[in-house]
């Protein structure tokens, strides 16, 4: 019978996927003693194969990543016992083996003994599909471009130089390379099964690659992402040979989480805070914890305070870290009249959270609808922020290019909202980005803290989804929003859009106008949703509905009344000059008699004949 083996390859103590096709493998395990405590490396040594003996590129591990294992398959398949088909998985990444119509991924909380049964895994499973097709590899994910997601992400200069040894080293690749780049069908996480021959040429294909470009390129302090983009090139050629491939789903098992999260406010925007909390805690899946760090001005109430700490004990698994700001930016002066000071707490972040590598920061005006794991694992590893396009910026041309000319920057194409943003601390600190923020505060730029964050940052920002930060000024529930908005379209694709309006991860409330002051806004019943779970609830409502609100409507009323008055009296100042005029003086002259007799007749009906017969009397001036 044919021999199969998958590699799982594992970086840490985890939970343990064994037998004799699963093999767990430790990536880098060369230089894993400088990062890991004894106690988890025995772990390590115990249960998985090292990728550091025989010939190898263990060391290599901070570049490669999980390459570093196929390389070593590859170059000892006599350990592996020579297998007719090797493929390879993550530790808490796995084929979904079924070909069945699923989504292109699936999350599952935690690994437990119905979690191998729940990706139908079993060598019988494994078998029918290795005789159905000729090789195994992920549902493709849709995207823009490969070529464009890369360029978007990293430095393209890698992608394109691996692109000319393939064109110099393997010029049959060339139209596949082409196709693959040029398509919208990405081939992710460097996952696949492949006969004992596809894999050896695969990896003599690969390497021979990425040797070149380590020579060509200083990819120091850098992660091998064309690999990745790499793996998409030869799927794609296989498949214009004629091979057959079988696309699996892949489950992401995610496990017990830890994600910083990072708020600021002050006491005016302490409720809208604390929803904002509620839609987190309530949003997250089971296996996720969120360590929140509040950056509260000096000024926030006692009554504040107690708010949150309410908000702890009824989501005693999350974690509230309150940090009291001073008050450093209180008379830095705002140009923008819906934005407050603490926007500016921000810019502190890498010494306030020295032992923190990446965080997710929200402004306080959100709403979160689903779990953020997807959102924090997004890598930016060469990068300083990752965010969402701010369309607004983009269009008109004149005004995007005044933007351009107070930053100094060449282009719009990475400027970003400030509202939700992925920070990575670690290279912040590293670059002594804090310092650069702080030279550039007395500029007064008109966009603030974020036009400090777009040029600082500029050239290693990664653009997201706007599913992560759906703005409700571009009219989210208007169908013809896209059509109607220049600045949209440059922004984002149209599948972008209709995929962020209508699926929003974030609602971001980037307007004037906010939920709590006009409960008939786009998507105000999801900000009040998530304040009706919050024990204060009743304060709420009389902060902004019995207050606010009925203030508001009394205005409306007012104003409504005064348009009416208005209107009345142009009625009558319309009406006096009509009876002015002397054709009015006309009419009512050549109509008087039939209106007396008419008048009559009415009065006759209504009264009776004594009463009328008075009237008559009455107008000729008889007593």
């Amino acid at each position: 019978m044919e021999k199969i083996k998958i590699l799982l390859a594992y970086h840490k103590e985890d939970v343990l996927l064994k037998d004799d096709v699963l093999t767990p493998i430790h990536a880098g395990r060369e230089v894993a003693l400088q990062s890991k405590s004894p106690e988890e490396f025995q772990w390590l040594l115990k249960n998985t194969v090292g990728d550091d003996t025989g010939e190898n590129i263990s060391a290599k591990n901070s570049l490669y990543n999980e390459m570093t294992t196929i390389y070593w398959a590859w170059k000892n398949m006599n350990k592996l016992e020579n297998p007719d088909y090797i493929g390879f998985m993550h530790y808490r990444r796995h084929f979904m083996f079924s070909t069945r119509p699923k989504p292109i991924y699936e999350y599952y909380d935690e690994i437990d003994a119905k979690y191998l049964k729940s990706i139908n895994y079993n060598k019988e499973s494994i078998r029918k599909l290795l005789n159905d097709y000729d090789f195994i590899c992920p549902a493709p994910q849709y995207c823009k471009s490969v070529y464009d997601q890369y360029q978007q992400n990293h430095d393209i200069a890698d992608l394109d130089c691996a692109i000319e040894i393939i064109k110099e080293k393997y010029p049959e690749y060339s139209e596949a390379a082409e196709e693959y780049l040029n398509g919208n069908q990405a081939y992710y996480y460097n996952m696949f099964i492949f006969d004992r021959a596809t894999f050896l040429k695969y990896c003599e294909w690969l390497f021979t690659i990425t040797f070149e470009l380590e020579r060509r390129r200083d990819l120091n302090g850098k992660r091998l992402f064309a690999s990745e983009r790499l793996t998409g090139i030869f799927i794609t050629n296989l498949i214009r040979n004629g091979k057959k491939p079988g696309f699996l789903p892949v489950m992401v098992a995610e496990g017990k989480h830890v994600i910083p999260l990072v708020m600021a406010s002050d006491n005016g925007y302490a409720l809208p805070l604390c929803v904002a909390l509620s839609s987190i805690f309530k949003s997250a899946h089971n296996n996720t914890i969120y360590d929140v760090h509040l950056l509260l001005s000096d000024e926030y109430t006692e009554e504040n305070l107690n708010r949150l700490k309410r908000i702890q004990k009824l989501y005693p698994r999350h974690n509230l870290n309150i940090h009291l700001m001073n008050e450093k930016y209180k008379n830095i002066g705002i140009t923008i009249k819906h934005i407050k000071a603490p926007t500016f707490y921000r810019l502190q972040l890498p010494h306030l959270l020295a032992n923190v590598k990446k965080c997710i920061y929200l402004d306080v005006d959100i709403i979160v609808l689903d779990d953020l794991s997807e959102l924090y694992r997004l890598n930016i590893d060469d990068k300083y922020i990752a965010g969402i396009r701010a369309a607004g910026y983009y269009y008109p041309e004149k005004h995007a290019q005044n933007t351009m000319n107070i930053l100094d920057i060449d282009s719009m194409e990475y400027y970003v909202n400030a509202g939700v943003l992925l920070i990575n601390l670690q290279n912040m600190r590293r670059d002594n980005l804090e310092e650069a923020f702080n030279q550039l505060i007395c500029k007064k730029y008109p966009s603030m803290d974020q036009d400090i964050l777009n040029k600082v940052c500029y050239g290693k920002i990664r653009i997201l989804h706007p599913r992560y930060n759906a703005m409700t000024k571009y009219k989210l529930l208007d169908d013809n929003s896209y059509k109607n908005n220049k600045a949209l379209q440059i922004a984002y694709s149209i599948r972008e859009w209709d995929s962020a309006r209508k699926h929003p991860v974030i609602i971001h409330y980037a307007d004037k106008i906010k939920p709590w002051e006009d409960v008939e806004m786009e998507y105000a019943y999801e900000w009040w949703r998530a304040a009706a779970l919050l024990p204060f609830f009743s304060d709420i409502y009389r902060q902004y509905i019995k207050n606010g609100q009925m203030k508001k409507i009394n205005v409306q009323l007012n104003e409504e009344n005064r348009r009416i008055q208005k209107l009345f009296e142009m009625k009558c100042y319309d009406f006096d000059c009509m009876a002015a005029s002397v054709s009015f003086k006309i009419g009512r002259l050549i109509t008087f008699i039939p209106r007396k007799i008419r008048g009559g007749f009415r009065c006759y009906k209504e009264h009776g004949c004594l009463y009328t017969v008075k009237r008559i009397l009455w107008h000729l001036g008889i007593k």
